[in-house]
């Protein structure tokens, strides 16, 4: 994931407007991440180890929206 798509997907958790698709809200900043090939989900890397699970990726609409999360 770019350095450009990290700041948006920050900007929006600092804002609390950024949520898994279990809907718990994500709190915490995207140091990495990985995004799908088609930029549908975007899946967390904390401590060097991808987050591959399925509740906690998170939208990649968010990507092409320019910021804001899909409903």
């Amino acid at each position: 994931m770019s350095a450009k798509d990290i700041e948006l997907v920050n900007r929006l958790v600092r804002e609390g407007k950024l949520n898994y698709f279990d809907d718990a809200q994500v709190e915490h900043e995207l140091s990495e991440a990985l995004v799908t090939d088609n930029r549908s989900r975007i899946y967390p890397v904390e401590d060097g180890i991808p987050v591959m699970l399925e509740e906690r990726g998170i939208p990649g609409s968010v990507l092409q929206d320019g910021g804001s999360p899909s409903p």
